[in-house]
């Protein structure tokens, strides 16, 4: 069954996924070794590798010096590749709305997953 977000595809039946915003491809779901919810600094999206940039929700930030960010899913291979998977469209500031919206369908994305790579094991 494929499971269709706007920045990935996730296909159950056959154990693959398609990053459609970040590091763009297919890739094989038993491959994944470790898949994290995190937030990456917004002047860093595709300067770098993903999410090396994160910036730590619940850290106390000030006002107008709130740093913007793409809330995303970083996901790192058995042979150590990073992938970045960007669900914000937009960059967003913490303790929003839509950054609580893109939290949650991250978490949504990576418990999915997390599921599918433990059904194959």
């Amino acid at each position: 069954m494929k499971h269709e977000f706007r920045s990935i595809v996730i296909d159950t039946e056959n154990k693959t996924f398609e990053i459609l915003d970040g590091t763009k491809g297919s890739y094989n779901i038993a491959d994944i070794k470790e898949c994290d919810v995190l937030t990456e600094h917004a002047s860093f999206r595709g300067e770098t590798k993903p999410f090396l940039h994160q910036i730590v929700e619940g850290s106390t930030v000030i006002g107008l010096f709130q740093p913007k960010m793409y809330v995303g899913l970083k996901i790192e291979m058995k042979d150590d590749t990073i992938l970045g998977v960007y669900v914000s469209l937009d960059p967003v500031l913490m303790q929003t709305d839509q950054q609580r919206k893109d939290h949650k369908e991250a978490r949504k994305i990576k418990k999915l997953l997390d599921k599918t790579r433990e059904e194959s094991d």
